[in-house]
C-alpha cells in the first residue's frame, strides 16, 4: 500500500500545474487616410446640422378639389361676332353629353352650329334644315349605318333630333376616312366635309373650317 511505501507515495502525490496565460493579441486600428477621416468630418457636420423647423412645422398643403359641375346651370356664354347668342341650358348640356359620348371636340361643335344657324332651330336654307343645317338627303336617301333608329321620322327642326342626325353623320365621316374629331386637324376636316360632302383626307386648309373655329374661339366657359 502507499503507507508501506512512502516512496511510492511521494511518486503518487499530486503534481502542481502552473497555468501560463498567453498575452492577448493587441488590436489592430487602422489608419484612415485623410479622405476618410476628411469625409467623416462632413458627415458628421451634415448629420449635426440645426433642422429647418419651419419646414418640418409646416402642414402639407391640401389637396386640390375638382369642381362638381351644376347641371342646372350653363356652361358656356355664347357668342358670335361679339354678340350674345342665346343657348338654354338643357342643350348646352346635351351637346356636352354627346361630345363626351362620342368623343367630339366640344367647342368646334359650338363653332359649326354658330355658322350654319346662329343656334336658330327652326331655320332652313337650300333643303338644309335646323341647327346644324343638315340636308333632307342625309334621313332620306344615304345608306349610312350609324343611324340608330328610323331616322326618316326625324324632324331636322328639333334641336335634339338635329344633333343626333348630325353625329351619327360625323361618326360616319370620323369612321369612312379615318379622322380623329377630338383634335384640331380632324375637325378641321369633318368640317370641310360637313360642308361640302367632299373627300377631306387630301386638304390642308377649309375656309369654312377656319369661320367655325373663330366662333368657337368666342365661347366663354362658366364651370
Amino acid at each position: 500500500s502507499l503507507e508501506d511505501n512512502p516512496a511510492k507515495f511521494a511518486e503518487a502525490a499530486p503534481v502542481a500545474y502552473t497555468v501560463v496565460k498567453e498575452p492577448e493579441t493587441p488590436a489592430v486600428v487602422e489608419q484612415e487616410d485623410d479622405k476618410s477621416s476628411e469625409m467623416v468630418e462632413v458627415v458628421l457636420e451634415e448629420i449635426t446640422e440645426e433642422p429647418d423647423w419651419d419646414v418640418i412645422n409646416t402642414p402639407p398643403e391640401p389637396e386640390e378639389e375638382i369642381p362638381t359641375l351644376d347641371r342646372t346651370k350653363p356652361l358656356y356664354n355664347v357668342y358670335k361676332n361679339g354678340l350674345a347668342v342665346d343657348v338654354s341650358t338643357e342643350l348646352q348640356w346635351y351637346i356636352r353629353d354627346m361630345c363626351e359620348n362620342y368623343s367630339f371636340y366640344e367647342k368646334y361643335v359650338y363653332g359649326m352650329i354658330l355658322a350654319e344657324s346662329t343656334f336658330q332651330p327652326t331655320v332652313s336654307s337650300g333643303g338644309c334644315i335646323g341647327l346644324c343645317q343638315i340636308n333632307t338627303f342625309w334621313i332620306r336617301g344615304a345608306a349610312i349605318t350609324h343611324f340608330t333608329d328610323d331616322y326618316r321620322d326625324r324632324n331636322l327642326k328639333d334641336p335634339y333630333d338635329n344633333l343626333l342626325t348630325m353625329t351619327e353623320m360625323w361618326c360616319y365621316a370620323r369612321d369612312t376616312y379615318g379622322l380623329d374629331l377630338m383634335t384640331e386637324d380632324g375637325i378641321m376636316r369633318v368640317l370641310y366635309w360637313h360642308n361640302s360632302g367632299n373627300d377631306p383626307r387630301y386638304i390642308s386648309r377649309s375656309n369654312y373650317a377656319d369661320v367655325c373655329m373663330k366662333y368657337a374661339n368666342e365661347l366663354v366657359p362658366l364651370q
